[in-house]
């Protein structure tokens, strides 16, 4: 009877073992050119969390990768980046029994084998209008970057603010040239300098006519943190200054604590959570690659996380819903297979928590 008991475990090893060497993901991003350390980041957060027993394969979206992939006959493709990939990679793999998770670009099409998981700057605009709406907001200001990618996101905050019955008192977009951001912000809130009255104007260098309660804005992070400082030095101080996309980075500490105090931004990716598995995320990816991971990275390790939880146990990843992630609270899956998630908001409160960790590094 044990002898017996014996050959079934070494035929279920055996089994196991033979299964899982076929078990290939492979990541199609642009590992070469000026997104490849972007890349390595997703990479380097999927190798992270996916089990010891599937082998994680790299290969360069600007290559001939469809004859790569036929090579390698893949149980899961996460990538690629661009539309124009995805759309090329689901020309020959829509609807295959094959798993396509989707980090950045989307499926338009709706295969039936692709799931879309990333962070999303869109939905995450709409979240911010739906706080705005829940809250005494005064009135409002929004200041916009010329990017499409930061129009897009203005625009669907004023949308959604719109259904909650708010509007925007100002609206205006902010010149790209830093030269010329000094002079458009003077004239957009009527900066004037003091003229000296004494006992009235003490302590007071700048006056502005336009009052505005609550500031949005829509810019990358550098552009953000120049706009906001020249607001300070000309004693512009709305109650609250909110954004999104923003990460947890040492230019935001070079702000004063005036600033950081009225500032809210929702974020792709939090690094100083206190979560157990938000904290062994960071532990394990700076002890691998002795550096600090970044948004990209953490979408990598959610996708992986799914993988395992869900597609190696035999259960689509889209039935996962209700659960606590690196870049947010997974809600569910839509009917397209797109991720539902709540991002996280940070505020003074979180920040201060990160300010000297990452001050240090």
């Amino acid at each position: 009877m044990k002898k017996l008991c014996a050959v079934f475990v070494f035929l279920f090893v055996f089994i196991l073992n033979s299964y899982a060497s076929n078990l290939s993901v492979v990541v199609v991003a642009p590992f070469g050119g000026s997104l490849s350390s972007f890349s390595e980041e997703l990479y380097n957060g999927l190798s992270l969390s996916l089990p010891s027993f599937v082998n994680l394969v790299k290969i360069d979206s600007n290559s001939d990768f469809l004859s790569e992939l036929k090579k390698i006959n893949p149980v899961a493709i996460v990538g690629p980046f661009s539309k124009s990939n995805v759309d090329k990679l689901l020309g020959k793999y829509c609807n295959k029994p094959v798993l396509v998770i989707l980090p950045l670009a989307k499926d338009d099409d709706n295969c039936s084998n692709v799931a879309y998981y990333g962070y999303n700057p869109t939905l995450a605009s709409k979240q911010l209008a739906e706080y705005v709406c829940n809250i005494d907001s005064g009135s409002i200001g929004v200041l916009y970057s010329f990017d499409k990618v930061d129009t897009v996101d203005k625009d669907a905050f004023v949308d959604t603010l719109l259904k909650c019955g708010k509007s925007v008192f100002v609206s205006s977009g902010i010149p790209s040239l830093y030269e010329v951001m000094d002079s458009f912000l003077r004239e957009l809130f009527g900066i004037v300098k003091v003229k000296k009255i004494s006992g009235l104007t003490k302590g007071k260098v700048f006056e502005h006519s336009l009052n505005v309660d609550t500031l949005v804005v829509f810019a990358p992070q550098k552009m953000f943190v120049h706009l906001v400082s020249l607001l300070d030095y000309y004693d512009v101080h709305p109650l609250r200054i909110l954004s999104v996309n923003l990460q947890s980075k040492k230019s935001l500490f070079d702000l004063s604590i005036a600033v950081r105090k009225s500032l809210r931004f929702i974020t792709p990716y939090y690094m100083c959570q206190s979560n157990s598995l938000a904290e062994k995320f960071l532990n394990d990816y700076r002890e691998t690659f002795f550096k600090d991971p970044t948004f990209i990275s953490a979408v990598g390790y959610d996708i992986g996380k799914l993988l395992k939880d869900y597609y190696f146990n035999n259960k689509s990843i889209t039935d996962a819903k209700d659960i606590n992630l690196l870049i947010g609270h997974l809600l569910f899956f839509d009917d397209t297979a797109k991720a539902v998630i709540e991002y996280r908001m940070v505020g003074y409160r979180e920040l201060n928590r990160c300010r000297q960790e990452i001050l240090d590094r």
